[in-house]
C-alpha cells in the first residue's frame, strides 16, 4: 500500500510491520474497530501472533500506528506537491488536491480515520484532534501567505482554515458512506468553491496552471564539454562566469552575511515566500544611466546571464544565479548620501545563499578571464568552498546608543506649505494627485543587519531587502508594496494607497479600518493607483484582473487600502519592460505622471535616490520580482537617511498627511533604535 512505503526517521518501514498494518486496515474497515479481533488480523496478514504482538502490544496501539503512518505519508506527499509552488494560493490548492487524491486512493483508510475513529475514547479522540489541528494549521499558514502576498483579501484565516477542513471532511465522508461524489469528480468543484470563499480572483480560478517550470537558461555540462566551452569563449575574448551550486547547511541568512569580510552584501526575504537570498562579493555588475535605465539593464543582464556556465549538483529550478539591485526614482544628481548608487545597478554576488522550501543551497560565481588556469578549476572550487565553510563572523559594527535624535530635512511648516501648493495645483486642474516625500537624517553609524533582524521580527508580511553596491553604503528596508512579479506565466502587481493607523485594541482597530474603507479621499486616491496600474499592465497581458473593492493590508503600526492585480503574461514579456511602464506608479509619483514628476522636482528639497523606485532581483528567464522601495533607509557608513511619502489629492489635509508620514517612518526609526 503506497501510503506506507515512505521512509520513517529510522529507515524503511519493516515489511512485516507494513503487512500487519495493511491487514489491520482491511479488517477494521470491514468489521469496525470494536468487532475486529487480533486473530483475524494475524490470519489476514499471514503472520504469527508473536510477530504481531512484537510490533503492536494491542489493538489500540495498532490503530494509532495506522493514523500516524497515514499522516506521515500524507505529509510527505504534501511536501512534494508544494515543492514547485510559487505562492500561498498554489500551496493551499496543492494541500487540497493531495488530501482529496490520497483519500480517493485509500477509501478504507478514509473510513477508519474519518468515521470509525469518532467515539473510540480519549486516546483516539486526542490523536484525531491532533491530526485535524495539524492540517488546519498548514492550511492557515498558506492562507496567511496568500494574504501577505495580496493574492486574497485579509480575513480570519483560522476560521477559513476550519471551514476548508470541514468542507473536505464532509465531501470525503459522504463518498465513504455512499460512493458519491467520487473525489476525482468532487475536486474541481470543491477547489473553485473554496478558492472563491477566500477571495481568489475569478481569472486565477479559471486559469489552467502550467504543469512545468521553464528550464534554466544556464548551461549544465560534463567536465570535457565544460572545458571546451570555456576554452572557446576565452579564446574569443569573452570573460566567463563559472557558477557552481552545492547543498549547504541550514544557517541564518543575516548570520551568513556576518561572514562577508567587508565585501558588499545583498539580502532578500519575505515571510510568505519559500525563496530567500543572502549574498556577498561581486562576480559582475550591470550599471545603467538614467536616460534608458530599464532597457539598458535588460540587454546587459541578458548578456551577463549568457556568459554563465553552470556546474556542480543540479539544484531545483528555483535555485539559480540571480542579479540583485534597483533603480533611482528619477534622473537627478545624487547627493553625498547616494554617491555609491548609480541610476541603475544590479550585482551578481560572488557567493549567494538561496533558501528554498527550507533547504539551503550555496552558489559560487567565479569570474574566469582570458589567460586563467582552467585546468585546475575543481581544486579552486573545492578550496573556495572549504574557505567559506570556515569563515569567521565579522564583528558587528560598533554602534553606540545615540543620544541625539533624527534630524528632519525640512520643517513641518515647510511641509504644510508644499502640501497647500500641491492641492492648489490639483484644484486648478493641473494634475489629480502627487506624492510628496520627506526625509530624516540619522547622524550616527548603524548596523543594517541588526535593523533587518528587527524588521523581520516586528514588520512581518513585507519584502525585506538590502542592496550594498559598495561596502558600507547600503540601502535597506521592509516594503509591503509589490511593483511587479513574473514567473514567465503570470504578472502580479499591487496597488497600495490610502493609509490610517492601528488601534489600541481590536474594536478600535476595526473602527479605524472601517473609517479608511469609507473615506472618499482615500478611496479616490486608491482608485487612481488601481486604474493606472491596470492601464499600464494591459499591453503585457491577455486580460487584467483586479478586485472590485480594496481590502485592508494591516501592518504592525499602519493599515493600507490594497488591491491585488494580475494577468496572464503574453508570450515573450520581460519583467523589466513591465517595470518601465509601471514606474513610478501613482502611489509614489502621481497622476498624470509627467506633471507630478515636474512638481516633485520643484517641491522636494532632498534627493530621493532609490526611495520609491523598483528594488529586487532578476533571473535568467526575464522574470523576477521588483518591489517598491518604501519603509527604507540608506547609509553611507557614518549616518543614515530615512524616507516616507504621502499621497496628496485635492482635499488633502496637510496636518493629517504629516501624521501619516510619521507613521510610515516609525518602523525604520524603531529598527535603528531611535
Amino acid at each position: 500500500m503506497a501510503i506506507f512505503q515512505s521512509s520513517s526517521p529510522k529507515g524503511r518501514v519493516h515489511a512485516t510491520r507494513r503487512r500487519i498494518l495493511e491487514a489491520a486496515i482491511s479488517v477494521f474497515a470491514r468489521k469496525g474497530y470494536h468487532e475486529a479481533s487480533m486473530d483475524e488480523i494475524v490470519a489476514e496478514s499471514s503472520s504469527s501472533k508473536g510477530s504481531l504482538y512484537s510490533h503492536f502490544p494491542g489493538k489500540q496501539q495498532m490503530f494509532l500506528a495506522i493514523v500516524e503512518e497515514f499522516v506521515a505519508g500524507l505529509q510527505e506527499r504534501l511536501d512534494e506537491a508544494i515543492a514547485g509552488s510559487h505562492d500561498g494560493v498554489e500551496r493551499v490548492e496543492a494541500a487540497l488536491r493531495v488530501c482529496m487524491e490520497t483519500f480517493g486512493q485509500h477509501r478504507s483508510l478514509a473510513k477508519i480515520l474519518l468515521v470509525q475513529a469518532l467515539g473510540l475514547g480519549a486516546a483516539f479522540e486526542h490523536k484525531r484532534l491532533e491530526v485535524h489541528r495539524r492540517f488546519i494549521r498548514i492550511i492557515q499558514s498558506y492562507l496567511d501567505q496568500a494574504v501577505d502576498e495580496g493574492a486574497i483579501p485579509p480575513l480570519d484565516t483560522q476560521v477559513a482554515a476550519h471551514a476548508w477542513m470541514g468542507a473536505l471532511n464532509e465531501v470525503v465522508i459522504q463518498w465513504v458512506h455512499t460512493g458519491e461524489p467520487a473525489p476525482e469528480r468532487a475536486l474541481p468543484a470543491l477547489r473553485n468553491i473554496l478558492l472563491r470563499s477566500v477571495g481568489v480572483s475569478e481569472q486565477r480560478i479559471n486559469r489552467r496552471e502550467a504543469a512545468t517550470v521553464a528550464p534554466a537558461t544556464a548551461v549544465h555540462l560534463e567536465r570535457p564539454a565544460l572545458l571546451a566551452a570555456l576554452h572557446a569563449r576565452l579564446a574569443a575574448g569573452e570573460a566567463v562566469i563559472l557558477s557552481h551550486t552545492v547543498p549547504w547547511p541550514a544557517v541564518s541568512l543575516t548570520g551568513f552575511l556576518r561572514k562577508a569580510g567587508g565585501l558588499q552584501r545583498v539580502y532578500w526575504s519575505h515571510a510568505g515566500n519559500p525563496l530567500a537570498f543572502a549574498g556577498f562579493g561581486e562576480a559582475a555588475r550591470v550599471v545603467a544611466a538614467a536616460s534608458d535605465a530599464f532597457n539598458s539593464v535588460r540587454s546587459a543582464s541578458a548578456a551577463l546571464f549568457a556568459r554563465i556556465l553552470s556546474t556542480g549538483e543540479q539544484p531545483p529550478a528555483q535555485v539559480q544565479p540571480r542579479l540583485f539591485g534597483g533603480f533611482a526614482f528619477r534622473d537627478a544628481v545624487p547627493d553625498e548620501m547616494w554617491a555609491a548608487f548609480p541610476a541603475a545597478c544590479f550585482v551578481l554576488p560572488q557567493v549567494l545563499l538561496t533558501r528554498h522550501q527550507g533547504q539551503v543551497w550555496l552558489t559560487l560565481n567565479m569570474r574566469i578571464e582570458h589567460g586563467s588556469d582552467v585546468q585546475h578549476l575543481d581544486e579552486r572550487i573545492v578550496a573556495e568552498l572549504e574557505r567559506l565553510r570556515t569563515l569567521p563572523d565579522d564583528p558587528a559594527p560598533a554602534v553606540q546608543r545615540a543620544f541625539g535624535g533624527a534630524v528632519a530635512l525640512g520643517t513641518q511648516a515647510q511641509w504644510i506649505e508644499h502640501v497647500r501648493s500641491a492641492t492648489a495645483k490639483i484644484r486648478a486642474g493641473e494634475l489629480q494627485k502627487v506624492v510628496l516625500a520627506r526625509a530624516l537624517d540619522w547622524p550616527h553609524p548603524i548596523d543594517p543587519l541588526a535593523a533587518l533582524i528587527h524588521l523581520k521580527q516586528h514588520y512581518a508580511g513585507t519584502y525585506r531587502y538590502l542592496i550594498e553596491p559598495q561596502p558600507g553604503s547600503a540601502f535597506f528596508g521592509a516594503t509591503p508594496e509589490l511593483l511587479v512579479q513574473s514567473d514567465g506565466r503570470v504578472l502580479r502587481s499591487t496597488a497600495l494607497a490610502g493609509s490610517i493607523g492601528r488601534g489600541a485594541n481590536a474594536q478600535e482597530d476595526a473602527a479605524l479600518g472601517r473609517e479608511l474603507l469609507a473615506s472618499a479621499k482615500d478611496r479616490g486616491e486608491h482608485e487612481l493607483v488601481v486604474r493606472d496600474i491596470c492601464t499600464q499592465l494591459g499591453p503585457f497581458v491577455k486580460t487584467v484582473a483586479a478586485a472590485r473593492e480594496p481590502n485592508l493590508r494591516r501592518l504592525s503600526n499602519i493599515q493600507h487600502l490594497q488591491t491585488a492585480i494580475e494577468g496572464e503574461a503574453l508570450e515573450g514579456v520581460d519583467l523589466l519592460a513591465v517595470a518601465a511602464a509601471l514606474h513610478p506608479t501613482p502611489a509614489l509619483g502621481g497622476v498624470p505622471r509627467a506633471q507630478a514628476m515636474q512638481l516633485l522636482a520643484e517641491l522636494e528639497p532632498t534627493s530621493r535616490g532609490w526611495f520609491g523606485a523598483p528594488v529586487g532581483w532578476l533571473d535568467a528567464h526575464g522574470g523576477g520580482l521588483l518591489a517598491v522601495a518604501i519603509r527604507c533607509a540608506v547609509t553611507n557608513g557614518y549616518a543614515a537617511r530615512l524616507y516616507a511619502g504621502a499621497g496628496i489629492v485635492a482635499d488633502s489635509d496637510p496636518e493629517r498627511e504629516w501624521h501619516e508620514t510619521e507613521l510610515k517612518l516609525r518602523p525604520m526609526l524603531d529598527a535603528l533604535g531611535a
